[in-house]
C-alpha cells in the first residue's frame, strides 16, 4: 500500500486541529510534537497558519522565537474566534 505523504503545512495544520477540537472538549492533555515551543494553555501557531486563521481568529503576536531546525520565526498564540458579523436589519422608513 503506497504511503501518503503530506506537506508539512498540512502536517501542521492537522494537529492544530486536533489539539483545538481536544481543547474545545476540555482535554487539555493533548501531545503536541516536542519541537513545537509555547506556553501552558496557549496554542501558538507559526507564520503560515497565521496566514490561514487571521480573518476569523484574534491571534496575539508573540514576536520571534528560536525553532529548532529552523532559525528565528515569528510565531503568535491563538486567542479566540472573532465573532461572527451580524448584518443589521436595515431601518424602515417612516
Amino acid at each position: 500500500m503506497p504511503t501518503q505523504t503530506l506537506a508539512k503545512d498540512s502536517l501542521n495544520t492537522k494537529l492544530l486541529l486536533k489539539a483545538l477540537v481536544a481543547f474545545k472538549k476540555g482535554d487539555f492533555s493533548v501531545r503536541l510534537p516536542g519541537e513545537w515551543t509555547g506556553e501552558a494553555g496557549k496554542i501558538q501557531v507559526s507564520q503560515d497558519i497565521y496566514q490561514r486563521l487571521r480573518d476569523d481568529f484574534e491571534l496575539e503576536s508573540r514576536g520571534e522565537i528560536d525553532v529548532k531546525g529552523k532559525g528565528r520565526m515569528p510565531t503568535w498564540f491563538l486567542v479566540a474566534r472573532k465573532p461572527l458579523a451580524v448584518a443589521q436589519p436595515s431601518e424602515a422608513a417612516g
